[in-house]
């Protein structure tokens, strides 16, 4: 054992390559616990700044949220004290001597509207004569929220509100949070409202007797589990009252004490906004010490990921490199041989290990260097071809400049003879043939007015209509409201050719080609319709599936016309950058309509004059 230590030993100063992974597995050991602690500082000022602003804004949005839920509360039990029928059962039942049948049937009245709202667990009618009449949801007539030893609440409570009414204060309703856990259910925490009974009576004078709703503070759970999502408890939302009192809380223990106590229980940070409507504010405190305990958690465990990954690599390493290096010898003499020489040589390779492999790559090296220098020499070549056909291009493009404008002058030269020859009618057909060579010949304009693309469009037609005869027939109707609108040059031709091509298909006469350009409510709208054979499923799928965005779709079609419709789609979604939304309709028989909705901002079309 002594002996296997000591050579081991041996190994490790003779070799650099094992000091190396030494050393290595050292700085990385101190790395990782700089970082670590960096990381820990780092991430618990990050969670405590994201947890304070995340939660000062929802503070400052649930506090209107709760507020107008309040508010609904406060309308359903307005609602309840206005109605004629609560106040005149209020005044029978205050009588001394009232039948049984009319208790149960006011008991029923209040039972009826506790089911107004969910969060109405009791309802209870006081008056002068100092006698609550009360409706409880948990239905025991023995364990309801007002009994003797609460009741003087419920007077003191009455007492202020009448006191108010007297002065013509606001509010006309009291509010109290004093016996705010019902009596028989530990879990339920309350609150309690008194409105004066009124009926339809303009006048609060006409009140004597009061309804004082006992809501559940569950109403507030919703809003406060938007805050409190942090399973390890670092943050917690509650409500206080005027006295500072916590009133709600998740924590049931903490309900009654001042926040002040609270909160000198931890290390907290603190925000609150008051609630509407009310004298209660939405409190949220951050447990520092509680966050800083969890983050140290989290980063100790992976302190001992990091130490166990490290041991394991630090073994590995080192088995690696003892069988590894055994190897090295031959491959150094290998290539000390290789370095005397002259002429580049392969290293004869003996085994599979990554040693053998280094060799390996220093003969695929020789090899690449061999290669890179063939193929350095066919770059430079297809350099040169590049730089001469591109040179033949820009011979050929001038030449179809040139032909295009040969070819139009041409033609504008055959209609003036056809003028003079009194041909007036082949004279404009070539005109307008003319036109629209001159107009698709120009490059330079890829963006063009629409009614410049109306008028090229029509000057296609008519010549497909002087072809076709009475095969079809056209119309346009165009808003000259949109005369100087840009768009896409050529953008009809693709649908206007498949009405025609394929739509009239084996027509002799009756087709009919509709374009309008008419405005919307947000821009402006393109419609092309006609009246041929329209589309089979499958072409009508495919076509829909271009509309969407899926230009990789096989197109059928007659005549060439889905290549032309695809391209021209994707021309046209390019060009809107998104501000187009692209319609077909279409039946076998029936005929087709594309329809193009354009987006325009800041304009109201329907105020133009």
């Amino acid at each position: 054992m002594i002996g296997t230590i000591k050579r081991g030993v041996r190994e490790f100063r003779g070799s650099v390559w094992y000091q190396i992974g030494f050393w290595f597995c050292i700085l990385f050991i101190g790395m990782v616990v700089l970082f670590q602690v960096f990381l820990k500082n780092e991430y618990y000022s990050y969670l405590l700044e994201q947890n304070i602003s995340l939660r000062s804004v929802l503070l400052n949005t649930l506090q209107y949220d709760i507020s107008d839920e309040l508010n609904g509360e406060k309308s359903v039990a307005s609602g309840i004290v206005i109605q004629e029928e609560m106040y005149y059962a209020t005044k029978d039942i205050a009588k001394e001597e009232i039948e049984m049948s009319r208790k149960l049937e006011f008991q029923r009245l209040l039972q009826r509207y506790s089911r107004y709202s969910g969060t109405i667990l009791n309802l209870a009618i006081v008056g002068e004569n100092r006698e609550i009449y009360q409706y409880d949801k948990y239905e025991k007539q023995s364990k309801q929220m007002w009994n003797d030893s609460n009741e003087a609440v419920l007077y003191g409570a009455y007492d202020e509100l009448m006191k108010n009414l007297n002065k013509g204060g606001e509010p006309r309703y009291v509010v109290t949070t004093e016996e705010n856990i019902h009596p028989f259910r530990e879990d339920e925490v309350v609150f309690h409202i008194l409105y004066p009974i009124i009926g339809t009576k303009k006048n609060f004078s006409y009140a004597s007797e009061a309804l004082c709703v006992t809501y559940s503070m569950k109403l507030f759970d919703p809003f406060l589990k938007m805050i409190n999502r942090d399973d390890k408890q670092h943050v917690s939302a509650y409500v206080i009252d005027e006295n500072n009192r916590v009133i709600y809380h998740e924590e049931k223990g903490i309900i009654g004490k001042t926040e002040e106590e609270y909160l000198s229980t931890s290390e907290f940070i603190t925000d609150r906004a008051p609630i509407r409507g009310s004298s209660w504010q939405l409190a949220v405190a951050i447990d520092k010490e509680q966050m800083k305990a969890s983050v140290g958690e989290i980063f100790h465990r992976g302190v001992g990921v990091y130490i166990a990954a490290i041991l394991l690599f630090s073994i590995f390493l080192f088995l690696l490199l003892r069988k590894l290096l055994s190897p090295l010898k031959i491959v150094k003499s290998e290539m000390d041989n290789i370095s005397r020489g002259r002429e580049q040589q392969s290293i004869e390779v003996k085994g599979n290990t990554e040693i053998w492999e280094l060799a390996k790559h220093f003969n695929v090296m020789l090899v690449s260097l061999e290669n890179k220098e063939k193929e350095v020499k066919y770059y430079h070549q297809e350099e040169i071809r590049a730089l001469e056909r591109q040179r033949e291009a820009e011979i050929e493009a001038l030449e179809s400049h040139i032909n295009a404008h040969f070819i139009s002058n041409t033609l504008g030269a055959i209609s003036y003879e056809a003028i003079e020859g009194g041909n007036d009618h082949l004279a404009l057909m070539i005109k307008k043939l003319s036109n629209i060579l001159r107009y698709t010949f120009n490059q330079s304009a890829q963006t063009v007015d629409l009614y410049k693309e109306i008028e090229w469009t029509e000057q296609y037609l008519y010549l497909q209509k002087e072809r076709l005869q009475d095969v079809f027939d056209y119309s346009i109707e165009f808003d000259q409201f949109f005369k100087q609108e840009k768009c896409c040059k050529l953008m009809m031709q693709p649908f206007v050719e498949n009405a025609i091509v394929h739509g009239f298909h084996g027509y002799e006469e009756g087709g009919c080609i509709i374009i309008k350009v008419t405005a919307t409510t947000e821009g402006w709208m393109m419609w092309i319709e006609d009246n041929g054979r329209g589309m089979t499923a499958e072409q009508e799928a495919s076509i829909q599936a271009v509309l969407k965005g899926d230009y990789n779709v096989k197109v059928p079609s007659t005549g060439g016309t889905g290549v032309g419709i695809l391209n021209a789609v994707s021309r046209i979604k390019k060009f809107y950058s998104g501000a187009i939304t692209m319609e077909l309709k279409t039946e076998p028989g029936q005929g087709t309509i594309f329809r193009f909705y354009i987006r325009r901002k800041h304009e109201n079309f329907n105020s133009r004059g």
